[in-house]
């Protein structure tokens, strides 16, 4: 009985993972083609690569850049909210950001719960990121904690996870990277290497004691 559950457990994992294949594949093929928006000068078309410069968060030209837009809730609870519709018209009523916060919780459903809630978070967080991109919309993929009381305690599942995600959109001139912060008690050792290994995206870390985001390491 307990082989047959491990076999079981293995198949849903691989099912997942190729549900991950399969969504790339379907993202230039879905309602967010570039052929159905009208495109304005306040998204990735316009802007390009983000960098900050002299305390002021720029596009490539050197100009000031102000990011706008809505994060969602728990990615495992409403993916719904993350399709194509859902973020063209967003898009549609002036915003060029979206947040998408996938739970890294142990619990909750979250990305280090188990190995098969790790490749269904990662689905969807994927999934919106081509959805927001293709909506010429910046977008921060939210390493996002709710219960887990230390952060660091994830460690060992962020660096990987990490890893993959700049790697794999190394090239996305509209994808932003936030990270806890109290990561950055030592992300200069770990965590932006690791980043800026393979990308040079924009980390995005929270301030402390207030509500107010800031944007580093944009190179």
């Amino acid at each position: 009985m307990a082989r047959r559950k491990k076999i079981w457990k293995m198949i849903r994992i691989f099912l997942f993972a190729a549900a991950i294949a399969v969504m790339h594949g379907m993202a230039s093929q879905n309602a967010c083609e570039s052929d159905t928006l009208e495109y304005n000068k306040n998204g990735v078309r316009h802007h390009g690569a983000l960098r900050v410069e002299a305390a002021r968060l720029v596009n490539h030209a050197g100009e000031a850049v102000q990011l706008r837009g809505m994060s969602s809730h728990g990615l495992q609870w409403y993916p719904e909210y993350t399709n194509c519709s859902a973020l063209v018209t967003t898009k549609e009523y002036g915003a060029n950001l979206f947040r998408a916060a996938m739970y890294a919780d142990s619990n909750l459903g979250g990305y280090s719960q188990d190995e098969e809630n790790a490749a269904h978070n990662k689905m969807i967080l994927y999934h919106t990121i081509r959805n927001a991109l293709a909506a010429d919309m910046y977008v921060v993929a939210d390493w996002h904690l709710l219960e887990d009381e230390n952060p660091l305690s994830l460690i060992d599942k962020a660096i990987p996870f990490f890893d993959e995600l700049s790697q794999f959109y190394a090239d996305e001139l509209g994808d932003l990277i936030e990270i806890p912060t109290d990561f950055m008690k030592f992300a200069n050792h770990i965590m932006i290497i690791h980043v800026r290994h393979f990308s040079n995206s924009c980390i995005v870390y929270k301030a402390a004691n207030n509500n107010r985001y800031r944007v580093s390491r944009c190179f």
